[in-house]
Formats: C-alpha cells, sequence, structure tokens
C-alpha cells in the first residue's frame, strides 16, 4: 500500500532539510557581530623562525618532509631549488630566507608545505608544522607590525596561547616578489 502524502513529507530528507532553513534563519537573523563571532574557519599552524603563521586549509595540499633537492642556477638564495614531489617538479623557496631572516636548518621537525595553487605550484621550507587548527574569528586580536612577512599578513589570532599571524598564501606565491626568483 502506497504511502499517503502526509508520510511522505516527514523523510528524513526533509527533516534535514527544515532543520537546515532554520539554521540558516538563525544565522541570519544574529546578523553584525553576533554572526561574525560564529565564523569559524580550519588554518594550517606553521612556524617560521620565532613568528607562528596560519593559513587557510585549502592552500595546503599537503605537508611532507623535505625531499631532495636540485639547485637552481642563478636563482636568488631563498630558491633553494626544485624537488620531484608527487612526479610533478615543483620549485622549494625556504620562507625564512625570501622574508630578510636567516635561512632553515633541515632540522628534525623542519617541513615541505605544498601549496595549492592552480597556476604556481610550489613548496615552502617551514621549520615546524603545528597541524591544522579550527579558527574562530572572535579570537582575533591586533595585528603584531613586526613580522618579516607583513605585506601578506591578514590578521592575528590567539591559539592555544600563542600569537598566529594570518598568512596569505596565495597573495604571496602570486606576489611580484615571490615570483622574481632571478639573481641580478
Amino acid at each position: 500500500m502506497p504511502p499517503d502524502s502526509a508520510t511522505r513529507s516527514v523523510t528524513p530528507f526533509a527533516q534535514l532539510k527544515a532543520l537546515e532553513t532554520r539554521a540558516r534563519a538563525v544565522i541570519a537573523g544574529a546578523g553584525g557581530a553576533a554572526s561574525a563571532t560564529l565564523r569559524e574557519w580550519s588554518g594550517l599552524a606553521f612556524r617560521v623562525g620565532h613568528q607562528s603563521y596560519l593559513t587557510e586549509r585549502e592552500n595546503i595540499r599537503e605537508v611532507l618532509m623535505p625531499p631532495a633537492l636540485t639547485p637552481v642556477p642563478g636563482a636568488k638564495l631563498w630558491l633553494v631549488g626544485v624537488a620531484n614531489v608527487g612526479g610533478q617538479i615543483i620549485p622549494v623557496t625556504d620562507l625564512s630566507a625570501f622574508a630578510g631572516g636567516p635561512p632553515i636548518a633541515l632540522m628534525r621537525l623542519t617541513r615541505l608545505v605544498r601549496v595549492n595553487h592552480e597556476r604556481n605550484p610550489v613548496g615552502l621550507l617551514v621549520d615546524e608544522v603545528r597541524g591544522f587548527r579550527p579558527v574562530r574569528e572572535s579570537v582575533r586580536v591586533p595585528t603584531v607590525r613586526d613580522d618579516l612577512l607583513q605585506a601578506w599578513v591578514r590578521g592575528s589570532y590567539r591559539l592555544d596561547d600563542l600569537l598566529y599571524q594570518h598568512l596569505d598564501l596565495r597573495a604571496l606565491i602570486e606576489s611580484t616578489a615571490f615570483l622574481d626568483a632571478a639573481a641580478g
């Protein structure tokens, strides 16, 4: 016997759809500052020198141990070489040296952060990766202005009792300063 129309309207999908509609209405009704504190994103936390950074999860393709590097003749010192990563040859940049700091020493915690970018696949050497962190807008604090990568910092957040600079990796790797890797 076919179900009647009242039974069909209470399917699990219909219940989820109604719940989603109510949740969206509540968030939209909160407006302004209340909805800003509800916003949350996922970021990769990492360290370069004494500075801690965050970048959006979607900017990261993978994090791995630094592979063998082949030097690039005529390149600036911060372009430390190219590497074969998953069958793709990518340039590898020492993020500390790029920012004017000392070169990153390859240690136990050093990682290569492979950036997820359609036109400019690149690997960034960092001193340490601290993993993915949920970031709420409610923990945003005033930006510190003494950072070596300040041109690409989009704010600061206090997480785990540490101050993290929000680094816009897309803007960084699309910048003229980053793309101009030829020495001379």
